[in-house]
């Protein structure tokens, strides 16, 4: 009986395109490099975060296309590596610059009168000090109080 056995290069990451995406993840992004193969194990690192299957496209022997995770907000750069296999991972990384822009989800309530004082609850993503709440275009206010994910404005 014999044994198929063949040798193969760890791949090379050297830059990835773009370098910059938002924190919030499902954006691809393309790994340009060397000694990528089209195996059956494929697999994006991104930090300790691993995206195999679907998130993963390949391209060639010097790029693959990987769709990014989402991370929290405290997270600004991360290592991006490939594996052909997705045990033998990248010799050399790239690095990924994550964005963190604010995201409006709701807010309550959705309509108020004009002469009556109203607390404005809005509920998102990234909310960081020193946001303002921005109404008709003209009207800056300051919140009463911020959180990662709501913010009000009286």
């Amino acid at each position: 009986e014999t044994l198929r056995f063949r040798f193969s290069h760890v791949p090379v990451v050297d830059r990835v395109s773009p370098d910059e995406v938002e924190a919030q993840g499902a954006q691809w992004v393309t790994l340009h490099g060397e000694h990528f193969e089209d195996l059956p194990g494929r697999a994006c690192m991104f930090g300790d975060r691993l995206v195999g299957f679907g998130g993963v496209l390949y391209m060639g022997p010097r790029a693959v296309r990987c769709r990014v995770p989402g991370f929290a907000q405290d997270v600004q750069n991360i290592a991006v590596g490939f594996s052909s296999d997705g045990v033998h991972f990248a010799a050399r990384t790239a690095v990924l610059h994550l964005q963190r822009r604010a995201r409006v989800l709701s807010l309550a309530p959705l309509s108020a009168f004009v002469a009556t004082p109203t607390a404005l609850e809005v509920a998102g993503r990234n909310f960081v000090p020193g946001m303002q709440c921005l109404f008709d275009g003209r009207v800056r206010v300051q919140p009463t109080s911020v959180g990662p994910e709501r913010l009000t404005c009286d």
